[in-house]
């Protein structure tokens, strides 16, 4: 009698032997795939732009509030103000130069127009004439301003205040600042002397 072939089907045609696939949806072209990736990665982008969301607001005193203007910036750190010449953008005491900073800046005069107190809050943020702001050629002590503003969005500005003080507490800090602000200053002053520039700051 002739024995019947008794062959072993081979370990790849075997179910045990497959490879374990997960998560995969059969139904996606490679093309749907990477449009998904796409769309995830742009999300991703997105929210790393907007930056941390906004931290539960706390209510400012007047002195707080003067302290930390829309643009970023700490006025407790100007010079003007720890010489008392300043009580900070906006002051409407009529005795300080606060009033007349805030009358020629056109981001003070934009988060009024918009009712936000912080340019963080703002749908557009950061904006073209915000970012410039912050890279202005003649002054230099703008340049942590997005930083801070998203510093502020994320703890709150009651909180950011506080950190700023603490941080400007140390002289050499505060000393530095102010060494760059005169800096800034000799500068626009020797732009206001070629008589082409009629801006105050």
């Amino acid at each position: 009698m002739r024995r019947q072939s008794t062959s072993r089907p081979s370990p790849l045609q075997n179910p045990l032997f497959q490879p374990i696939r997960r998560n995969q949806n059969r139904n996606s072209s490679p093309g749907e795939k990477c449009g998904l990736a796409a769309v995830a990665a742009a999300k991703t982008t997105a929210l790393s732009e907007q930056g941390p969301a906004a931290a539960p607001s706390e209510p400012l005193t007047k002195k707080e509030r003067l302290a930390a203007p829309p643009c970023g910036l700490f006025c407790e750190a100007c010079s003007e103000w720890t010489k008392d010449n300043c009580h900070g953008c906006g002051c409407d005491c009529g005795k300080c130069i606060g009033s007349s900073h805030s009358a020629h800046c056109t981001i003070y005069a934009c988060a009024k127009r918009k009712r936000v107190g912080s340019c963080a809050d703002c749908a557009e943020f950061p904006c073209t004439s915000l970012i410039m702001h912050a890279n202005d050629p003649i002054w230099r002590t703008h340049a942590s301003c997005l930083e801070n503003l998203r510093r502020r969005k994320a703890i709150g500005t009651k909180a950011w205040v506080a950190e700023q003080r603490k941080y400007w507490a140390d002289k050499d800090n505060l000393r530095k600042q102010q060494f760059l602000e005169a800096e800034c200053k000799a500068r626009l002053q020797k732009l206001k002397q070629q008589g082409t520039y009629k801006k105050p700051w």
